[in-house]
């Protein structure tokens, strides 16, 4: 079994404190990497959330600017309807009087 160790001495072997004392190390620079990790993914959740609202903000801004649009779409199209409901009855007057007049000078001319 002697001959299987490399060829340095006893104090370059490493005991089982040694290991432990490692381990911990190792451990420690792990923890402290963790909470590094923790508090960088933390801040980057805050500030997402932050943006997040901004963002949501400007969409109630965006809704509120589409109703006063739509508010606006609706009484033009009222006032269009209403317009065009006129102007028909307008334009159906005016073919029945001719119309009318049409037929009373037929039924003249007819006579004559």
């Amino acid at each position: 079994m002697m001959e299987l160790l490399p060829p340095v001495g006893w104090a370059d072997v490493a005991t089982r404190h040694d290991l432990l004392a490692l381990e911990q190390r190792i451990d420690l620079r792990f923890d402290a990497s963790a909470e590094r990790s923790d508090r960088k993914l933390d801040g980057l959740e805050s500030r997402m959330e932050f943006r997040f609202a901004a963002v949501d903000a400007q969409f109630v801004g965006m809704r509120a600017g589409f109703a006063a649009v739509d508010m606006k779409l609706d009484l033009q199209r009222a006032e269009l309807i209403g317009e065009m409901d006129r102007r028909f009855r307008t334009q159906t007057l005016v073919m029945v009087s001719t119309f009318t007049a049409l037929a009373g000078v037929i039924v003249a001319a007819v006579r004559l």
